[in-house]
């Protein structure tokens, strides 16, 4: 009974959490984006590889 509980509690939770996506901005210069940032109280994510980079190519 209590492992039937856990999940009715927890499935709608993990279903939430999923909710939302990655949006990706594009089009905006770092100030706008910074600014952006700080008014929706988010974090900056940047993504940096290179093709000669032996750990980049192995993930």
């Amino acid at each position: 009974m209590k492992k039937l509980i856990l999940k009715l509690f927890l499935i709608p939770t993990l279903l939430f959490a999923q909710s939302e996506g990655v949006k990706f901005e594009h089009g905006l210069n770092w100030s706008q984006i910074k600014e952006k940032a700080a008014k929706e109280n988010k974090f900056i994510f940047v993504d940096c590889f290179t093709t000669w980079c032996g750990p980049c190519k192995y993930m």
